[in-house]
């Protein structure tokens, strides 16, 4: 193949998106055991592979050699292709013979460019047109670049066939089977090649090594050794430190990494990286004993060795101890050396595999050891992991039943348990079969300890609950620097040290004890469980989280889960709008489990959770508890599809045998579509029919207006950082997809209405929902006439209360008082004292609303009606959103007397939406907020309620009754007394902080948030308010408190910048500090200014303490730079680069430099190619992994905020400035989302504002949000230079390479072509032939061809001018024109004689009306016939191309002219089509003098033609249009016959110079004329009639001039122009007939000249 092939581009993905590959439709079976529904056919299967890594901390580099066992499926096996990324193969060996290979890694000449040794240096050569430095492309070629990479970086998800979408291997190295290898049957039963050991697991799992054979054929086995080298990984394994580095020895480590699925595993070792292919593994680790020997060699035999060998003897002997009766002498000196040097510590391999592991010495180097570890059980490439350094361990501990005494697991031996300071009793009630492990760093022990208690109870939960542990062991590692939160693979899990936490943290317990929970049920369901296809990653995906949900749920309560369930389904209807289904993702190869996974970790869960309640409806003891362990059994048993993957219909069937019915409905509504329903619900009880009657409405929120949605971005904080986060592939998918999924119209299936009556039994009712609009009646059961009789005894009584004694009527009244308050909630702040003090209105009072509406008569009735409360899905089977029209005494008997935290969160939820709120609601709140009997969750939600009905209307009744709980539950002075000043911050001194009692720590954090949206009318805060909590938190004291307050003081600081913020009161100085006592006045204007100067101070404060005295992780420093950079962001304060700048030097931890960073970005920097350049390199750069990996995340986070919130600019490049400058001058933009006009004021909020309101309504669409950020971001050029720079640099990862493509398919748009520069001469034509097509592998689409630039001699097409002249009788040799009217008799006139270039009088007829203009021109066929020895024909094959190609028929001596080399296949019949245009002042002139029959010379007016090969027609017109046109058009058309005679090709160029001077001089004069023609439009012709053309027609056209073609011109048709030779022909042409206009495929359009 030549160079210039190889230069070609390939057509592989479209413009828009990489292609997706396409799966054949098989047929549906029903499964069995050994089937493989429609996984994708391989001609071999991998049996074993051994694995051994030599690891060299010092250079982050990996000496390999693995040897693959493959068994062949098909004797025709020629090649092998494996999964192998950014890797150096040194060799590759089958069977004992040298192969040969390909290695396709576009990535590999940037990996190791720098690389001396790379073989692949040898054969390199400059792609001039895809390197960083190439000028060929640039940005807009992001999609053709990205398609280099393919499968990488495209959609793997087929959305037509679902089921079918399996991930494609990236196949880059490709092995050739010796040809002398024969492939011959073989019997799979006797091969063997399980490694050496035991073939069982510890829990008596079967050995499934022999079961992976899925067809009885095998032929001969193949054992392919390979030898390569890995440097500088950024995939798959990660390294910490390093000689480059500054980090010390002893924290020097590496661990495998898999966030990436289908390319981790294969960027360390080549293999087949996919889901699919589950060989036995037996790994090696060499690895250097100690620190010391990180980076050196010693060779057995050497001085060195000797040394080495003598050190080894010391420390041996000094472990012993002095007791031992044999122990040598041994001097004082040398103990201590060895104990005190570092060089001695050594280096653990943390294996996943506990029972088959084992440590040897290299065979030949004294510095290193061996370390071997295997796997039996079928287990991918994607889950093999380990890790590397200097870690301690400890086994898995527990607390022993009723005590505080922490236990141990016996199975595993524990190094130096002595130095722990907490007290081990080994107790076997309580210990697990399982061997455990945990590692960690060095000063993690009691961290690690105390984060890890619980692991235990979830290990033993799970076994009885579900299924035996999968693996022989497990091992948990704690490691800083991690990327992301947790890695799980077989037997192992990695996680971040940034989740271990202290005994003095309440908050981060809850968070990492799920985390962790998680990662223990992805042993179970995600690494042994396997999805069969990407689609079906959400079943394994939710089925570990539905364990951790359950496990949680008993180690919590149950209170916790369905609070926790309630809040999350709440969060799902805000982002389930236009997502995709769940069975039906956009998976954009590679899939990132910690970015891509976030919204099917969410919904998931719950999906199975209302799945369990579905099934549980008919039995309680079935249900998902016996779904899930049958799953486990059929993957330990080998039963499910290819040995453990698990399908999305497979799963449904184990469900629908399990409950004994169809759980089809359930599967289409919340699996296969997408959204939740949201229901409008009206009941209204029926006296006569003693029936309920029930309406239930059913509507969806549409994807169509999903950005219109009626959810506040300030209120709700979770979703605005969900839509930010995940804005870029949102407009991708946007952007590149067809099909979008809407909302389906109906959800069905049944559901529970509890009704609690009259009596007070709750009585069930299952309704069926399978419309839109559902009408039930529901039976009333309580004998409602009776419940009238006693209405009408107790209104007997009221009758005759006179006739009884005073003390018999309190004692009655008592008596109903307590019998009200037996089994309620909420009783508290009941006694008349309490009422008074608090301003709790009487009952009778307060229920009285005097904006109650008139036509509400029956409020006895209402309160005496037939049920106490109802509640609508009691059973928690649905996700969605209702509204249900109950009064408000039920809505409180709802959250009284209902135990279910669900039902009181509904009632909170009621009372905080409430339009108009009085007294009553905030008393029933306040009650709810006080009483400690509450689930803490739902007095957090009783508190942010009162902080929404809170306003100015009734005087901010919720803000009091929130400072005064404050104050009663949280302050010194906690006596609440009738009159006291309420707004008075001194009344507000807070006690020490006191954390023993959990649930007052998070209702103080929700009463001190919820104060801070307390708003005015204005959208300010009273300024009262303010004060109070800037007291509150000068006046926070924990100092005898055992628990840390970090995230207290936090919550107290957002909350004060949030009235900071309402304020919208400009910030002079965001570093004043107590420093400065006296203030400026020109800076402090009224109280409002002296708060926020307060305010600022106390939070530089604040940033000084956390300095001096460090909180957990700097939170307290983070937060208050978040806050900061708010300011700013809105226009408040001002703050520049260099205040950031600071905070991201090494001196501060990755958080808070990560926030600085986003802050640099946020604030302006995306402008500013100083700080992008700053932010790349310290993403390509830094020591750290994690905070490289957050600037990844944080840059798509940063598009988003930009396209939905816009970008303030502080110090933009000049670029912008200059658009800037074109908006105010006024310049409208011509773009979709319509023009903008930017006006600069003085004010600094002005400034840094939204600056349009078109804008703002832009942004509420993916659409307009892309176009604004291409206005605003895509003209800079920092921002183009540093992406691109990026996508060729080999120091970032696959995932953040993806991320890029991704940003710039959002910000540029993309182009598909672009120029090229070659060696060719410029005087040849450059001409493209197809060869061949390409392969079917890398043709997926069907459009793909291998094509080839060659140089053809470029030749000019000439055709004959056509030059008329027509004689007036008056002046036969001056060349006149003169016109008549055809309506008038012809005159006999003399016949003048003919010179050379005059052609005939009667060649053109002229019919002028004041409506058209037509003109007709004959030709004599005998001249043509005479004289014309070739005929031409012109044959159209492609507009775009020119015409390159004539041929040359000798016989019937014709000239063919074609775009195209097949010239049999494009014959058409081509006519010559005129295009007369036509100047309007001389329209008129001509209209005007129409009745005379002769005009001047001088009155002649030029005319252009344009011509087109049309479909022969013997008819042209031309209707006139108005004047106010510049041009008018008329059109000739000619005979196909009279065309073909003529001569239209000239062999000698030079013809064209053989013309008379008088042919010149009209040539000059039709190209002065033509400068005036081209001033006005074209106007198109609308109308064709029949013309004739008389002999004494004044004739128009005086001439027709030559016109030569340029020979530098292009080629191109559309602006080709042909030249007409001249003819000489002097005989008449019969009369054209009229003939109708057919239509056929026209050639290239022919440019003429009138005149």
């Amino acid at each position: 193949m030549s160079a210039l092939e190889n230069l070609m581009l390939s057509t592989k993905p479209s413009l828009k998106t990489p292609l997706t590959p396409r799966t054949p439709k098989t047929p549906k079976k029903h499964h069995n055991k050994r089937e493989l529904d429609n996984i994708p056919p391989q001609k071999f299967k991998v049996g074993y592979q051994k694995v051994t890594l030599d690891v060299d901390l010092e250079q982050n580099s990996i000496a390999g050699e693995t040897e693959i066992t493959v068994l062949p499926l098909d004797s025709s096996l020629k090649t092998l292709k494996l999964d192998c990324r950014g890797i150096q193969i040194k060799s590759i060996i089958v069977n004992q013979r040298r192969a040969h290979y390909s290695y396709d890694d576009f990535l590999q000449n940037q990996e190791y460019m720098n690389d001396i040794d790379n073989p692949v240096l040898s054969d390199y050569q400059y792609d001039r047109y895809f390197d960083s430095n190439s000028e060929s492309i640039t940005v807009n070629q992001h999609a053709m670049l990205r398609s280099k990479f393919y499968p990488l970086f495209s959609d793997q998800n087929d959305t037509e066939d679902p089921a079918s979408s399996f991930s494609e291997c990236t196949s880059e190295l490709t092995i050739r089977v010796p040809e002398s290898i024969k492939l011959r049957l073989q019997d799979s039963s006797k091969i063997s090649f399980s490694p050496i050991g035991t073939n069982r697991s510890m829990n008596d799992t079967p050995n499934t090594s022999n079961t992976i054979f899925n067809s009885d054929k095998v032929y001969t086995p193949l054992n392919i050794r390979i030898i390569y080298t890995v440097k500088n990984l950024k995939n798959g394994i990660l390294f910490n430190g390093g000689v480059h580095t500054n980090i010390p020895k002893n924290l020097w480590y590496c661990h495998t990494f898999n966030n990436d699925v289908g390319c981790s595993a294969s960027s360390w070792v080549p293999c087949i990286d996919n889901f699919l292919e589950k060989p036995a593994w037996d790994i090696n680790i060499v690895v250097p004993k100690t620190i010391g020997n990180i980076g050196q060699s010693i060779i057995i035999g050497t001085k060195k060795a000797e040394e080495a060998f003598r050190k080894s003897a010391l420390q041996q002997v000094g472990s012993e101890g002095t007791n031992a009766k044999d122990t040598k002498v041994v001097e004082d000196e040398d103990l201590e050396e060895i104990e005190n040097s570092m060089d001695s510590v050594p280096l653990t391999v943390v294996v996943p595999d506990l029972v088959s592991f084992r440590e040897s010495p290299h065979p030949i180097d004294v510095a290193k050891k061996v370390v071997n570890f295997q796997f039996y059980n079928p287990v991918c490439a994607h889950h093999l992991g380990f890790a590397i350094g200097c870690f301690e361990k400890i086994s898995m501990v527990d607390l022993k039943p009723g005590t505080e005494e922490l236990i141990i697991n016996q199975n595993s031996s524990v190094e130096g348990s002595e130095e722990v300071t907490m007290q081990f009793n080994v107790d076997t009630a309580n210990t697990n079969k399982v061997p455990t492990m945990l590692y960690f760093l060095p000063g993690k022990r009691e961290e690690v300890i105390n984060t890890t208690i619980f692991l235990y109870k979830a290990l033993e939960f799970y076994s009885k609950e579900f299924s035996s542990f999968p693996f022989t062991s497990y091992t948990l590692l704690f490691i800083e620097d991690l990327p992301s939160d947790l890695c799980t693979f077989a037997g192992m899990s990695i996680a971040s040290s940034r989740l271990l936490y202290n005994s003095q943290l309440v908050e981060p317990m809850f968070r990492t004890t799920e985390i962790l929970s998680i990662a223990l049920a992805e042993q179970y369901s995600g690494v042994n469980v396997l999805p069969k296809t990407l689609n079906d990653i959400w079943c394994v995906s939710g089925i570990a989280r539905y364990m951790s949900n359950q496990f949680l749920k008993k180690l919590f309560g149950v209170n916790y889960s369905n609070f926790t369930f309630q809040k999350r389904c709440e969060l799902l209807c805000e982002l389930d709008l236009g997502k995709r289904p769940l069975a039906n993702q956009v998976f954009r190869f590679p899939i990132n489990s910690d970015q891509d996974m976030d919204f099917i970790n969410l919904k998931a869960p719950l999906v199975l959770m209302i799945l369990d309640r579905r099934i549980t409806k008919t039995d309680k003891l079935f249900g998902l508890s016996r779904v899930i362990p049958k799953i486990f059994l059929q993957a330990m048993s080998n039963d499910l599809i290819n040995g453990n993957n698990l399908s999305t219909a497979h799963f449904q069937r184990v469900c629908e045998k399990v409950a004994h019915h169809r759980l089809e409905s359930f599967f289409q509504n919340w699996v296969h579509k997408s959204g939740v329903p949201t229901f409008r619900i009206t009941q209204k009880f029926n006296k006569k029919r003693l029936f309920i009657e029930m309406s239930i409405r059913q509507m969806q929120r549409s994807s169509l207006n999903k950005d219109d949605s009626d959810y506040d971005e300030d209120n709700n904080e979770l979703v605005s950082e969900e839509r930010n986060k995940n804005f870029v592939e949102a407009a991708n998918t946007f952007m590149t997809e067809d099909h979008h999924f809407d909302a389906q119209p109906v959800f069905t299936g049944p559901v529970t209405v509890r009704i609690h009556e009259a009596d007070g039994s709750p009585y069930e009712h299952i309704l069926a929902i399978s419309d839109p609009l559902t009408k039930l009646d529901i039976q009333y059961n309580t004998k409602y006439r009776r419940r009238k009789k006693e209405k009408r005894e107790g209104t007997e009584d009221v009758d005759e209360k006179d006739k009884l004694g005073e003390k018999e009527k309190e004692t009655k009244k008592k008596e109903k008082i307590e019998e009200r308050k037996i089994n309620m909630l909420g009783n508290v702040l009941t006694s008349s004292e309490e009422i008074d003090n608090w301003d709790l209105k009487e009952d009778q009072a307060a229920n009285i609303d005097p904006e109650a509406d008139p036509n509400d008569q029956n409020i006895e009735d209402e309160k005496d009606e037939a049920f106490e409360w109802l509640r609508f899905d009691a059973d928690n089977e649905w996700i969605c959103k209702y509204t249900l029209n109950l009064t408000d005494d039920k809505f409180e008997s709802q959250l009284k007397q209902d135990r279910d935290v669900k039902a009181q969160f509904e009632s909170i939820r009621y009372f905080g939406s409430i339009v108009r709120p009085t007294m009553s609601h905030a008393r029933i709140l306040l009650r709810t907020l006080v009483d400690a009997r509450y689930f803490y969750g739902v007095r957090e939600e009783a508190s942010r309620a009162l902080a929404k009905i809170s306003n100015e209307e009734n005087d901010h009744i919720g803000m009091r009754f929130l400072l005064k709980t404050y104050k009663y539950l949280y302050c010194y002075d906690s006596e609440i007394r009738k009159g006291y000043d309420e707004l008075d911050p001194k009344e507000y001194l807070p006690k020490p902080n006191d954390f023993t009692n959990f649930s007052d720590l998070f209702v103080m954090k929700a009463i001190i948030e919820s104060l801070s949206n307390v708003r005015n009318k204005d959208g300010d805060a009273p300024i009262e308010l303010k004060r109070i909590i800037l007291h509150i938190l000068k006046y926070n004291d924990n100092n005898n408190n055992k628990f840390d307050d970090t995230f207290l003081y936090s919550t107290i600081i957002k909350a004060l910048c949030n009235l900071i913020l309402i304020s919208k009161r400009e910030i002079s100085d965001l570093n004043a500090d107590y420093t400065k006592k006296e203030l400026n006045s020109n800076t402090v204007r009224d109280v409002k200014d002296e708060f926020i100067y307060a305010a600022i101070k106390e939070l530089n404060r604040c940033l000084k303490m956390d300095e001096w005295s460090p909180s957990y992780r700097n939170i307290v420093t983070k937060v208050v730079l978040e806050q900061k950079i708010r300011f700013v962001r809105v226009g408040l304060a001002r703050m520049t680069f260099m205040d950031l700048l600071n905070y991201t030097t090494p001196k501060y931890n990755d958080d808070i430099r990560f926030v600085a960073f986003e802050g640099l970005l946020l604030i302006g920097g995306l402008r500013n190619s100083s700080i992008l350049s700053y932010y790349f390199t310290t993403m390509k750069l830094d020591e750290s992994l994690y905070l490289r990996y957050q600037l990844n995340k944080g840059l798509v986070t940063s598009i988003g905020i930009a396209a939905y919130s816009g970008i303030p600019s502080l110090l933009d490049d000049d670029e912008f400035l200059k658009s800037v400058s074109v908006l105010q001058s006024g310049d409208q933009s011509q773009e979709s989302f319509g023009s903008r006009i930017i006006q600069i004021e003085d004010s600094a909020s002005a400034k840094l504002s939204m600056r349009s309101r078109k804008d703002e309504l832009a942004r509420r669409t993916i659409q307009g949000s892309v176009d604004v950020l291409r206005r605003d971001l895509g003209m800079g050029q920092g921002l183009k230079y540093e992406l691109w720079e990026a996508l060729h640099s080999c120091l970032i990862p696959i995932n953040t390479r993806r991320n890029i493509f991704d940003i710039m398919m959002v910000l540029y748009e993309p182009t598909n072509s672009f120029m090229i520069t070659t060696s060719l001469p410029t005087d040849k034509q450059i001409i493209v032939r197809v060869k061949s097509k390409v392969s079917e592998a890398a043709n997926r689409n069907g459009e793909s061809f291998v094509v080839s630039l060659k140089r053809e001699a470029r030749f000019k097409i000439q055709l004959p001018v056509l030059k008329l002249k027509v004689s007036d009788e008056k002046a036969n040799n001056k060349h006149k024109v003169a016109i008549s009217d055809v309506n008038s008799a012809p005159s006999p006139v003399k016949k003048p004689r003919k010179k050379k270039h005059e052609m005939p009088m009667n060649l053109v007829e002229v019919r002028k009306t004041a409506s058209k203009f037509d003109v007709k021109i004959r030709f004599s066929k005998k001249d043509f016939m005479s004289n014309s020895k070739e005929r031409n024909k012109f044959i159209r094959h492609d507009p775009l191309l020119p015409l390159r190609f004539v041929r040359f028929n000798l016989r019937t001596k014709e000239v063919t002219v074609s775009t195209d080399e097949n010239f049999e296949n494009f014959v058409s019949i081509p006519s010559l089509m005129i295009t007369l245009k036509i100047s309007p002042q001389k329209w008129k002139l001509l209209l005007s003098d129409s009745s005379d029959s002769n005009i001047d010379e001088q009155q002649l007016f030029p005319v252009k033609t344009e011509s087109t090969m049309n479909p022969a027609t013997s008819m042209v017109s031309h209707k006139a249009h108005q004047a106010s046109l510049n041009e008018l058009e008329a059109t000739v058309s000619m005979k196909t016959e009279d065309i073909d005679k003529e001569r239209v090709l000239e062999q000698d160029p030079e013809v064209q110079h053989d013309i008379s001077d008088e042919g010149e001089e009209s040539l000059q004069k039709s190209r002065g004329h033509s400068e005036q023609i081209f001033d006005g439009s074209e106007v198109s012709v609308t109308e064709n009639k029949p013309l004739s053309w008389g002999s004494e027609s004044k004739s128009i056209i005086k001439k027709l001039s030559p016109v030569r073609r340029d020979p530098d011109s292009s080629l191109s048709p559309s602006a080709m122009s042909h030249t007409l030779g001249r003819s000489n022909s002097r005989s008449q042409s019969p009369e054209i007939t009229e003939k109708p206009k057919e239509k056929k495929k026209s050639g290239p359009k022919i440019k003429l000249r009138l005149k």
